[in-house]
């Protein structure tokens, strides 16, 4: 399966207190971070983006959020389309904001859709709470779209369920891979669990 991996960083970040994809993570940011590891991910990255003024301090593609849709479903559909554009059969997708990720996510997440020809997406879970901005969506499931959006519709689980989602179960741990920072707070108890 050739490989589109699309870091979602459209949101406003009001909680965090604004521009959260350039809060500092390490001796990097956020988004330096969430790069480095996409391209341990796919062979291609692309970062969808709300505003093309956001993209000032990013060292990779951009594809801007699509017009009209509210959320990381706006991300979603531009980067299905840049996938399309670029002749891949997945977009995988995750968070600015999910620092602690496992190396294992495209793998796993590919793996299971290959296993499954039914289903357009595989979607990360761990304990029992799915995590739909951590998928791999096939390029195709962007034909199913519009239909979604004209139900007035705008959710990442919803549209998922839509394309037939395969679920992929990773073991708890103790470091929680699957949490995100939207809040300082939570920005602060990431950083001492990756031990900087």
């Amino acid at each position: 399966m050739r490989r589109l991996c699309a870091i979602l960083a459209g949101g406003e970040g009001r909680r965090m207190g604004g521009a959260k994809p350039l809060r500092a993570w390490g001796a990097d940011t956020l988004i330096g971070h969430a790069l480095r590891f996409a391209r341990t991910q796919a062979p291609q990255v692309a970062v969808a983006l709300r505003t093309a003024g956001q993209a000032g301090a990013i060292d990779a593609p951009v594809v801007l959020d699509a017009g009209g849709i509210e959320g990381p479903l706006a991300g979603l559909v531009a980067a299905l389309a840049r996938g399309g554009e670029l002749d891949c059969d997945v977009v995988v997708t995750l968070p600015c904001d999910m620092p602690l990720l496992p190396e294992d996510l495209a793998d796993g997440l590919c793996s299971a859709l290959e296993s499954r020809p039914e289903a357009l997406v595989a979607v990360a879970r761990t304990g029992g709470d799915l995590h739909p901005v951590c998928a791999a969506w096939r390029v195709t499931a962007l034909d199913r779209s519009p239909a979604y959006l004209a139900s007035g519709k705008r959710s990442l689980q919803g549209f998922a369920a839509l394309c037939g989602a395969v679920i992929v179960d990773w073991p708890d741990a103790a470091t929680p891979r699957f949490a995100n920072a939207n809040t300082p707070q939570e920005l602060s108890r990431l950083r001492a669990l990756a031990a900087f």
